[in-house]
């Protein structure tokens, strides 16, 4: 089930004048079937354009009976083309499927005629025809055909079956950056042998990006050529060498700049703690870097020039100076050029009246200072902590920083009215006399504590009310698209319904049943439960041998948010339990795995038993098909999708730790010593394998992640049930060793409890309920007041956080909001509720 659009204006009534019965599947209306496996057609148009193109060519197709499908509305052309909708959509706006290559032949000459006059930017993947018309094959790509596939465009030119590694005099060497607006290409120049240069080169796609006036990339890069010259030798920056096009699409090379990035001189501290935690060394060296960045702004204000775009990507730091890089939205105060002003700057850097289209002034630039400097002193997004309110902006800022100063700056130049903010001059006066402070050692360093009962209740209750009026508005859920694993961060995807635990109803159910057990009131989300307990009664019960039986996105999962619901009276009327929960253990999964196999569904069996007592009857078979399995090191093998070979994993879901985890729940409940026995096998091979110390996060040789999914905190989780279970001090060591290997303020910049900072926060919890030490507590604190202080305000009301994503977030448990009120719960609620996706 898909996602409807938001816009109301579409070409639903072009489509129906014309005799067409569109169906809507977001962001496209398709009529008839679309084809696989054959030649399809893609027109490719500017939204300026699009209207004239729909009414020549809409009869066409319709006189042709051909299957195609447009954009549901005008407003979703910009955006396909910019890539958010998916790099593979880009400039395919009107999109024909014709049934055999003969028909795309004889199509392809008449629109090719057709859209002779048309502007668009390349389709992904196509292969130009002519006009703005491109042919795609599945099994062609980059510009290249295999030479096993026919061509039956006889009247066009064959594509070459292998790319040019040149861009005019430009040797290509590595592309740095794949943009839907343009690449940025590292290649060489060579003049002579003795004149060899490494240079970067920065495509504009042709009509990518274009506007009202006509304007394009292309202009873009001419404006960012222009300022170069105005800025040389006035601001560190690459040395523009020139501007040239190609086949339409424009280049500008220029200096290669060897040196690292400010986003890693940013971040890299925080991985040893917060701001408060650091030594004055590296206080100050943030404070200097700062104080640098107001030097340029200083610098490009006196030329004035507003640069539009300031953040931790747009600077590299080289023998320890920061280059500028990206003027390409600069604003010319003294010609009011461009004007309108191009396009916006990166998410969280760019000002309100920026993201308005206002007229740019400096206090735009002082607004991107403020950001970074958000960013400097706290690690996480900007746009996680944005607040229209000062004060409440100003709070955040002292929970960070814990100087007064320093978070008053911030507020101010965070500030949504421009008036309000200071001078860069006051920003500068401000940072030095911080440096001043930190240079003797001058900071609060805290303790950690509780959070503020009241106020958590309140974000929890804001929480539960966004899930309802804000992610449910339509009366479902939506997620991403589970299909689409490996999005840019410009691209938004699809985004549907589903009914699993991890991403899905049963999850966001899960956590709301455990919500009304603690005495929160869920109301304004029962008309969505309903609706969903009615879905998966018809989707997965009736139909059990048809759905994945796994834990993470099957009935094993479902089976989990039936028992929760059950013991917290939250089931409808009537509602057959032991029959439907038994229906989620009639198969059983291949895998080994905790996520998706066997492993998962013992999980699930043990916590459901109280309600389906018998369905402990199933683990004598899991554990008769798992430990055979097992290697005489001690692991188990995954066999990877697609793939012959088998490889070893360590980590939680989808490894070793997951299925430990497993085993020493069983042996918990049958006390069977080949259980034990494989178990602590198993255990010792996770200790052999993970080494934390010296600073180091290791597992199997290689850096690890800290997430619980595939990293250390899944790892530690396990080692806690150990200690929990078995009783032997080493485990409860060996958990403590991973977790203390994490700086007791630690974050991270992604939320969700699957591989986010949600996830480390449930483990400190689950280490606290097993160990009885308030350490771990007192851990979880920080990161439960951080998240409250990145809940944003829906404007209804209601909280909700962008868990992932800059502009986008779901309900979901594993990934989304879901999740975070979980783990807000559990910490409210000591003792009450288990582990997510473990307990029922």
């Amino acid at each position: 089930m898909n996602a409807s659009s938001s816009l109301t204006a579409t070409f639903e009534e072009l489509l129906v004048s014309c005799s067409f019965a569109p169906v809507n599947q977001h962001p496209y209306y398709t009529i008839g079937a679309q084809q696989e496996g054959i030649w399809s057609l893609h027109i490719s148009v500017i939204e300026q354009e699009s209207d004239e193109l729909l009414i020549k060519v809409l009869p066409y197709l319709k006189q042709k009976a051909v299957s195609f499908a447009i954009p549901v509305t005008k407003e979703l052309i910009p955006l396909i083309i910019s890539g958010r909708y998916g790099n593979a959509n880009i400039g395919r706006i009107i999109n024909v499927y014709p049934s055999s290559d003969t028909v795309a032949a004889s199509l392809a000459m008449e629109l090719a005629a057709l859209t002779l006059q048309t502007n668009g930017p390349s389709v992904t993947n196509g292969f130009h025809l002519g006009g703005g018309l491109y042919a795609v094959h599945q099994d062609g790509a980059n510009g290249i055909l295999p030479g096993t596939i026919p061509w039956p465009f006889t009247n066009i030119p064959r594509p070459p079956s292998q790319l040019s590694n040149r861009i005019g005099t430009y040797l290509i060497a590595e592309i740095l950056k794949n943009d839907p607006k343009g690449r940025v290409i590292k290649a060489i120049r060579r003049k002579t042998v003795l004149d060899t240069k490494i240079v970067i080169v920065k495509e504009g796609k042709r009509f990518m990006c274009t506007d009202a006036e006509g304007r394009d990339m292309r202009t873009r890069l001419q404006w960012q050529q222009r300022i170069g010259t105005m800025l040389k030798n006035k601001v560190i920056m690459p040395e523009i060498y020139e501007y040239f096009e190609k086949d339409g699409d424009a280049f500008l090379a220029m200096e290669f700049i060897d040196g690292s990035t400010f986003r890693k001189f940013v971040l890299q501290p925080f991985e040893k703690g917060s701001w408060i935690d650091f030594p004055p060394p590296v206080h100050l060296a943030a404070i200097d870097k700062l104080l640098e960045i107001v030097g340029i702004a200083e610098t490009i204000h006196g030329e004035g020039l507003v640069h539009r775009d300031l953040s931790t990507m747009n600077f590299l730091i080289r023998k320890g100076k920061l280059c500028l890089l990206d003027m390409e939205l600069a604003y010319y105060m003294k010609e009011d050029y461009p004007n309108p002003p191009f396009g916006v700057g990166s998410e969280g850097y760019m000002s309100p009246e920026q993201r308005r289209g206002d007229i740019p002034t400096f206090k735009e630039d002082i607004y991107a200072i403020g950001a970074i400097m958000q960013k400097m002193f706290t690690g996480v997004d900007p746009y996680r902590l944005f607040s229209a309110e000062y004060a409440e902006m100003r709070e955040k800022m002292i929970f960070f920083v814990h100087d007064e100063a320093l978070a008053t700056l911030v507020a101010g130049c965070l500030n949504i009215d421009p008036g309000a903010r200071p001078s860069l001059n006051i920003v500068k006066e401000t940072l030095e006399s911080a440096r001043a402070r930190l240079a003797q050692g001058l900071i609060v360093n805290p303790a950690l504590d509780d959070i503020n009962e009241g106020r958590l209740r309140s974000i929890i209750l804001q929480g539960i009310d966004s899930l309802a009026r804000q992610f449910g508005a339509t009366g479902q859920w939506f997620s991403r698209d589970q299909e689409q694993t490996n999005l840019a961060p410009t691209e938004e995807g699809e985004y549907k319904v589903y009914l699993n635990f991890h991403q899905g109803a049963a999850g966001i159910m899960y956590m709301l049943c455990r919500a009304a057990s603690a005495g929160f009131d869920i109301s304004g989300c029962r008309p969505i439960i309903d609706a969903n307990w009615q879905d998966i009664a018809d989707y997965y019960l009736n139909q059990p041998e048809a759905i994945s039986p796994g834990l993470g996105q099957g009935l094993a999962g479902v089976a989990l948010t039936i028992a929760t619901a059950h013991n917290t009276q939250l089931l409808p009327t009537g509602w057959p339990v032991q029959d439907t929960l038994a229906k989620c253990f009639t198969m059983v999964n291949a895998s080994p795995g905790i996520y998706d196999g066997q492993a998962g569904q013992g999980v699930a069996a043990i916590a459901v038993a109280g309600v389906l007592p018998g369905v402990t009857a199933l683990l004598p078979h899991l554990v008769n098909t798992i430990l055979p399995m097992q290697t005489p090191k001690g692991e188990w093998l995954f066999q990877m999708p697609g793939e012959e070979q088998t490889i070893s994993h360590a980590g939680f879901m989808a490894g070793t730790a997951g299925i430990t985890y497993f085993l020493l729940c069983c042996y918990g409940v049958t006390k069977e010593d080949a259980v034990k026995t494989a178990a602590v096998k198993a255990l010792k091979y996770l200790q052999s394998t993970v080494q934390v110390k010296d600073g180091k996060r290791i597992i199997d040789k290689q850096e690890a992640p800290v997430d619980i999914f595939y990293g250390l905190g899944g790892i530690a989780l396990t080692f806690i049930k150990a200690y929990e279970i078995l009783q032997d001090p080493i485990y409860k060591q060996f958990a403590e060793a991973i977790l203390n290997a994490l700086p007791a303020r630690y974050l991270m910049n992604n939320l969700t409890t699957s591989v986010g900072i949600t996830g480390i926060g449930e483990v400190y919890l689950e280490a606290h309920r097993v160990f009885q030490d308030d350490a771990w507590r007192k851990r979880a604190a920080f990161i439960a007041k951080a998240l409250t202080y990145m809940a944003l305000d829906n404007g209804a009301g209601g909280k909700f956080w962008l868990t992932d994503n800059p502009r986008v977030t779901t309900a979901d448990l594993m990934v989304g909001n879901a999740g975070i009120i979980h783990f807000l719960l559990r910490y409210l609620h000591p003792g009450k509720f288990g582990f997510p996706m473990l307990t029922a």
